[in-house]
């Protein structure tokens, strides 16, 4: 993949996942998916449908094999002074381990989460346990 900024980097499993970022002024914002196969130690891109707005400074997070994509911008101008420019408030998903020659992107209907930009987003992994009553 080209150098990137603002971009999202998450594991599943022996791969990495590349999403998004901001190419420079040359490419402007990305939406392109890579992958890196840390046995093999090679980057592929991924064919995607249903192509999800370009974006940096979102979050991303993996939960069993799905990858979820929130917020961040697309707005060119976003690092000056000017205020107009706005967070971009949706959620996408994508099955990393889908069988099929092109993976589709899912957009998720969320409410009462604001928009955001230069955040986290994790899964908290807790351990299940028998209930004894």
């Amino acid at each position: 993949p080209m150098e990137r900024a603002g971009h999202s980097l998450v594991a599943c499993e022996d791969c990495l996942f590349i999403f998004g970022g901001d190419g420079g002024p040359k490419q402007g914002r990305l939406n392109d998916l890579w992958r890196f196969d840390t046995t093999k130690q090679e980057f592929n891109r991924l064919n995607t449908t249903n192509t999800i707005p370009k974006r940096m400074k979102h979050s991303a997070t993996v939960y069993k094999s799905l990858m979820f994509v929130f917020g961040g911008c697309d707005d060119q101008q976003y690092d000056t002074d000017d205020k107009s420019a706005e967070s971009l408030h949706c959620l996408y998903v994508i099955d990393l381990h889908s069988t099929a020659a092109s993976l589709q992107w899912y957009k998720i209907e969320i409410k009462g989460l604001p928009a955001r930009v230069r955040h986290t987003l994790h899964v908290l992994h807790a351990k299940e346990t028998a209930d004894s009553t």
